[in-house]
């Protein structure tokens, strides 16, 4: 079962990196108005709500893996996670789910082949974003040698 929590917490970590890169990315993008001109921003804005959309509370089943001590270890702290009814579940594996708590909220993150692919389906939204810049580009179903010049 140990694996299992280590498992969901490594996945959790690597959805919340993947935003906080996605997040480095916005921040060059506004420093480069030449590489902006190309881009399509709507498409850009669609694949951060995509990406909120698969994944609403990543933040949370991230923080309670990375920082369990600090939030559940005492009980006057654990008490700051629990749920209306004063229940703490945190760091639970039901099926391939991680069921914790963070900020009085239950978060539920699906550990599965079905969150990969929305993880996947979010970097090829923005991978999308930059088609234009790259004249190899080619959707995931298709070859780089059908999209060269």
């Amino acid at each position: 079962m140990y694996f299992l929590i280590l498992t969901a917490h490594a996945a959790a970590s690597v959805i919340y990196r993947f935003n906080e890169t996605l997040g480095a990315a916005s921040i060059n993008l506004n420093k480069s108005p030449s590489v902006l001109n190309k881009i399509d921003m709507q498409a850009k804005r669609d694949a951060t709500r995509l990406f909120k959309k698969h994944f609403p509370d990543f933040a949370g089943a991230r923080h309670s893996g990375q920082h369990e001590a600090k939030l559940f270890g005492t009980h006057d702290n654990a008490m700051k996670h629990a749920d209306q009814k004063g229940v703490i579940a945190y760091n639970n594996i039901a099926g391939n789910q991680l069921v914790t708590a963070y900020e009085r909220k239950q978060i539920i993150l699906e550990i599965s082949e079905e969150s990969l692919r929305k993880l996947c389906e979010v970097r090829d939204a923005y991978w999308a974003v930059f088609a234009p810049l790259d004249p190899y580009y080619a959707p995931r179903d298709q070859g780089p040698e059908q999209n060269r010049p």
